[in-house]
Formats: C-alpha cells, sequence, structure tokens
C-alpha cells in the first residue's frame, strides 16, 4: 500500500493553532484557542527533545548514528518515497483545495488525495471551516511548502540514509 505521510501532516501543520472566534478569525484544528495566525514548524535540538542533561549532549556522529538507526527495516526508503509521492500529489490537492467553496469540497479534495495514497482521511485530519479568509491564510502557506519540496527534492533524491534525508528537509533540526 502506497502512502503519503507527508501530505496530511503539511495540511494540518498549515491549519494547527487556528481557531474561530468571530468572522475574522478562524479555527480548523484543535489547538490553543488564542492563536489565529497559521503557525509554522518549531525546529528540535536533538539533545533537548530529548531531555538530556548538558553534559551528556549527543555528539554529531551518535546523532547521526541514531537517525540513521530509524531509517532500518525500509523505513528510510519508505521515507523517502513518501516525500517524493507528496511533492507529486501536493500540486492537484493546492488546485483542488483552491476551488474549493466549502468546508465540504476542501475535505473531499483531502480525502480524495488520502485515497490515491491508500489511506483514509481521520476524523482529526479534516478540516472544520473554509471560507476565503481561510484560503488566503492556508493557499499560500501550502503553496509555499510546495515550492520547499521542490528545493530539497533534488537533496532527497541523492539521499542515501535517513540522516541525509534529514539534512534535505530539516538541516536545522539537527544541532
Amino acid at each position: 500500500m502506497k502512502k503519503i505521510v507527508f501530505l496530511i501532516p503539511l495540511l494540518v501543520l498549515a491549519f494547527n493553532g487556528c481557531d474561530k472566534k468571530d468572522e475574522g478569525d478562524i479555527k480548523l484544528m484543535g489547538g490553543d484557542k488564542n492563536k489565529t495566525e497559521v503557525s509554522q514548524p518549531q525546529t528540535m535540538d536533538m539533545n533537548s527533545s530529548m531531555q538530556m542533561p548538558p553534559q551528556q549532549k549527543l555528539t554529531p556522529e551518535q546523532q547521526k548514528a541514531m537517525i540513521n538507526e530509524m531509517g532500518k527495516n525500509g523505513k528510510f526508503e519508505e521515507t523517502k518515497k513518501s516525500f517524493q509521492d507528496a511533492q507529486k500529489a501536493l500540486p492537484t490537492f493546492v488546485d483542488c483545495i483552491s476551488k474549493a467553496n466549502d468546508v465540504n469540497q476542501a475535505n473531499t479534495c483531502a480525502s480524495d488525495i488520502a485515497k490515491q495514497a491508500g489511506q483514509e482521511l481521520k476524523e482529526e485530519e479534516k478540516l472544520k471551516d473554509w471560507n476565503s479568509s481561510v484560503k488566503e491564510q492556508i493557499i499560500p502557506v501550502m503553496k509555499m511548502q510546495l515550492e520547499e519540496m521542490n528545493k530539497q527534492a533534488p537533496c532527497v533524491e541523492k539521499a542515501k540514509d535517513m540522516y541525509e534525508f534529514f539534512m534535505c528537509v530539516n538541516p536545522q533540526m539537527i544541532q
């Protein structure tokens, strides 16, 4: 079964933290009810994410070994293929969602892309609101995500292991 593990999370990332409080504000996903702007993915220090004491920070070699360990048993190949599939599917998704006039049409776009990947759109991944204001905020984010994926694609194509893949898609994550 083919999976596009990057596409739906991109959609969730794009909408994370939005909240409808009045006509000018939006809520698409759960999150902080005081946020009204589209949140951006946060970077993560490998040492702080693991709650390592300062004297036990991972060396770059240890980080690389740990990340490559995550890529064993076909996970690296699956992750790389998922990125490539999402990169191919995202333009169709952005085009479809750009034409959506209501939440049902927008969710149909997301559901269709998930079905193409052999997945089902989960309830928590569904949009809760869709209107012109939401479009004005979300479509540029999705286009920016696609542009970023297109820039990362040549590097991802050359990646030989999970560490190289991570360095392609989020080099600031590894510190």
